[in-house]
């Protein structure tokens, strides 16, 4: 990342944890430096235990490119002005404002791998391709276009050729609540031409999501507490049946799904399969072949209680 942030002439303002907050001159080497990043992530010197893992083994597509290798890095890009002040420790600027708070929750939103990108820094993104392409068809010379100034003109039509040789496909994904900030923000996606297949990826998982609970009980989804829950009734009707009472169909009892589920319901359906396993596992032991005794449990509970008093007097 500081490799690429010397080439494309950003500045790293700090870190904080594993991420880093850096400041560029101009929304297109911004997005450069994200372009160029994401694309030597994928061929950076990874240990051999990260790639073997299921999290950060290679993916690639159909003709052979690789789509995903390594640690996935988040990414968000937001254009403003910050108020900027220099640390009275290290003497570098460093920056603050409601514009910093937006830039670090826009990069929030990013899941790894991906760019995400704020409205405000999609319109001035516009704006200099609009440029871009009146100075292309000679309607607009650089000095003309960038009043004047040349040196920042010429830099940023150099970064702009970059990008289209790169491609940019931009999709939008709607409003986001940002953590902390009333106003929401329209977030959209950005890949190079080259990575874009990460969004079709991404938009299969978000379908999967939709079909499935996204709700989860500490770290456990609420369909795998429902599921426990079925599990649990569906063995309570199997002993109900073999202790002489009526075996409910299926569809009725056993595929309940839970309103309200939480830590104590999980509890109580684990200890209610531990009871039916155990009934089962004492049925099973009271007969002698693979069948289970299909006896009144109170019989069966009567028969255990003749041979332990057997064991006990050693007969």
């Amino acid at each position: 990342m500081r490799r690429q942030l010397r080439i494309v002439g950003g500045y790293e303002v700090k870190t904080e944890g594993d991420a880093f907050m850096v400041a560029f001159p101009s929304p297109t080497s911004a997005l450069l430096w994200c372009f160029n990043v994401q694309q030597n992530l994928l061929i950076a010197d990874w240990p051999t235990e990260i790639l073997e893992t299921d999290q950060c083994c290679e993916v690639t597509d159909g003709a052979g490119n690789v789509i995903y290798r390594g640690l996935s890095v988040r990414m968000g890009i937001h254009w403003g002005s910050p108020v900027c002040e220099p640390d009275v420790v290290t003497g570098r600027m460093d920056y603050f404002g409601p514009m910093v708070n937006r830039a670090s929750r826009i990069s929030a939103i990013a899941d790894g791998g991906q760019i995400a990108v704020s409205s405000n820094f999609l319109d001035e993104m516009r704006a200099l391709t609009l440029i871009h392409e009146d100075i292309k068809n000679n309607v607009k010379t650089i000095s003309d276009a960038y009043q004047g100034n040349d040196n920042a003109g010429t830099i940023i039509e150099r970064e702009l050729t970059a990008i289209e040789e790169l491609g940019s496909n931009y999709y939008k994904i709607g409003e986001r609540k940002l953590k902390g900030l009333e106003t929401p923000e329209l977030i959209t996606l950005v890949y190079s031409s080259r990575l874009k297949l990460r969004f079709e990826i991404f938009q299969k998982r978000l379908d999967a999501d939709e079909q499935h609970s996204t709700r989860v009980i500490g770290t456990i989804p609420v369909d795998c507490i429902t599921a426990i829950n079925n599990i649990s009734l569906r063995l309570e009707n199997l002993l109900s049946f073999m202790n002489g009472g009526t075996y409910i169909k299926e569809g009725f009892k056993q595929n309940q799904r839970l309103v309200d589920p939480n830590i104590q319901e999980l509890l109580n359906s684990v200890t209610r399969i531990e009871n039916s396993v155990a009934t089962l596992y004492m049925r099973r032991m009271m007969t002698q072949d693979s069948s289970f005794n299909m006896s009144p449990l109170t019989q069966v509970l009567n028969e255990l209680s003749e041979i332990m008093k057997r064991v006990s007097k050693g007969t």
